[in-house]
């Protein structure tokens, strides 16, 4: 675990081991990661069988990066092509992650029970999904904070939203 609060591990065969390198080779994974290059569950890492940590009786503990440089095997621009042409990488398990950046318009709506009962008043939603009055961890904050400032969630319409807020 490094100080910018990231973690970064390697999914084998349905488990889940930590990847320890350099303080540099930490830093090109997060700077790999924030370009878009390093892909959540697409990417693999170069390394070879004597890069992994095991313990006294053979499991796997982690996965020690190789001296130098990070080496992607499947670089972005690769993954894309392959997308395009209709090939899938040999990771059956792949998450279809979408892309979005820029600014998004959200919309939350509070639903009112029959009992005319709701979890929280309308306020409560706006301050817990925007920040509106002043919370710090909301949905918009951690979208913006994952996408790492690519992502805004707004709740600025380009319409006037004024007649619609209540439904029968």
């Amino acid at each position: 675990h490094h100080d910018s609060g990231e973690d970064f591990v390697c999914e084998m065969d349905g488990f889940t081991v930590p990847i320890f390198g350099t303080d540099e080779q930490m830093e090109e994974l997060r700077k790999l990661l924030n370009e878009g290059e390093l892909i959540s569950a697409e990417t693999t890492i170069a390394v070879t069988n004597e890069e992994f940590m095991l313990t006294e009786d053979g499991v796997n503990a982690g996965v020690v990066l190789p001296p130098g440089n990070v080496i992607l095997k499947n670089r972005r621009r690769n993954l894309e092509r392959n997308r395009i042409n209709g090939r899938r990488s040999t990771n059956q398990r792949i998450r279809n992650l979408t892309a979005h950046v820029g600014e998004k318009q959200v919309l939350v709506v509070r639903v009112i029970d029959a009992e005319g009962k709701a979890s929280d008043d309308a306020q409560t939603v706006s301050n817990k999904f925007f920040g509106t009055y002043g919370d710090k961890m909301t949905m918009k904050s951690q979208f913006e904070a994952c996408s790492f400032g690519k992502l805004k969630i707004s709740n600025n319409y380009s319409i006037d939203l004024s007649n619609h807020l209540e439904a029968p």
